[in-house]
């Protein structure tokens, strides 16, 4: 509920201060759980994307890290 109030109170200061807004929402269980990389950029390369974004992303996802903070901060870890 905390979660909801908190986008209800930013949407109503943007609508107040008539400001741009974009949210975006994301599933952290199904981004990093379910869909091989291998397969995300075989399909783009099957839909004609130009390679140069292909590798493009193949870098980014080869060397990207991230951590969890809650209470405290976890350690780094890969992902992709």
């Amino acid at each position: 509920m905390d979660h909801i109030q908190t986008l209800n109170e930013v949407m109503e200061s943007t609508n107040e201060y008539e400001l741009p807004l974009c949210l975006r929402f994301i599933d952290f269980e199904k981004v990093f759980d379910s869909v091989s990389l291998v397969a995300v950029l075989k399909s783009l390369e099957h839909q004609g994307i130009e390679r140069v974004y292909i590798k493009l992303l193949r870098n980014i996802y080869s060397t990207a890290t991230s951590f969890i903070r809650l209470h405290q901060e976890s350690e780094n870890f890969k992902f992709g």
